[in-house]
């Protein structure tokens, strides 16, 4: 949830104040934003804090137990990445501009990761 830019012009002031988030903090926050908070017991408490303003869906704390989950993650190093993004990255430029329509950008994203995918298997 927290990230402090190393050149960041205020870093200091950003690290005490991350540092002394606790879970009242960031359930005072969630409170004002309705977002979630980072801390796994803020996590907890969160729907007695946003339930008068924000309707959570029923299965909400899936959230949390998926957050928490060491086998949960997505792989922090995707196989091919730098091959992926030189082909992924043209395109969107391409799409970003205007100059391609995303549908037909898209569809050329996915044949040229599909196929070099398919290299791999």
């Amino acid at each position: 949830m927290f990230r402090v830019i190393a050149h960041s012009r205020h870093s200091g002031e950003a690290w005490r104040w991350v540092l002394s988030s606790d879970v009242d903090n960031q359930l005072e926050m969630s409170r004002f934003t309705g977002r979630m908070p980072s801390l796994r017991e803020a996590m907890i408490r969160y729907s007695r804090f946003v339930g008068a303003t924000l309707t959570l869906p029923d299965n909400w704390q899936a959230l949390i137990e998926t957050a928490f989950d060491p086998n949960g993650y997505a792989a922090y190093v995707v196989p091919n990445e730098t091959r992926i993004n030189a082909l992924v990255n043209p395109i969107m430029s391409k799409i970003w501009s205007g100059q391609t329509a995303a549908a037909v950008g898209l569809q050329q994203i996915h044949e040229a990761v599909d196929a070099l995918l398919q290299e791999e298997i």
